[in-house]
């Protein structure tokens, strides 16, 4: 998963992205809910199991439920409210080389389209 926060958001609520990151941790552990079959067992009791208990989030909709903060009046301020969540497993950072040196990568945004004057070249006739 990965979480996109907007800090606008975070700063109207008092939040800092360290406190998103808490929060998540914290509400996605698994955890084990007991053992079947631990001692004292009777005779001839031949396995043991552990039960776990699922607690990990699963998809992006369970992400952004997450509770960041509850206000004294009850207000609840949740992942979605201060970002979004988006399912990514690829990373993100990108790395080019020339030659043998990398280069990092560099933006790139789109400009209006420019205007037909200045766009067409200027051409003279002789003669």
């Amino acid at each position: 998963m990965r979480v996109w926060l907007d800090p606008n958001k975070l700063q109207v609520r008092g939040l800092m992205p360290q406190d998103v990151i808490q929060s998540i941790q914290q509400q996605s552990q698994q955890v084990t809910a007991g053992q079947v079959g631990a001692p004292p067992t009777p005779a001839g009791q031949a396995f043991q199991y552990t039960l776990n208990v699922n607690g990990r989030l699963d998809d992006t909709s369970q992400f952004e439920d997450v509770i960041v903060k509850t206000g004294n009046n009850g207000d609840v301020t949740r992942v979605r409210d201060v970002g979004w969540v988006e399912l990514g497993a690829r990373p993100i950072a990108r790395c080019f080389r020339s030659t043998t040196r990398p280069r990092p990568a560099s933006a790139c945004s789109s400009r209006p389209a420019p205007t037909r004057s200045r766009s067409r070249p200027q051409s003279r006739k002789d003669g």
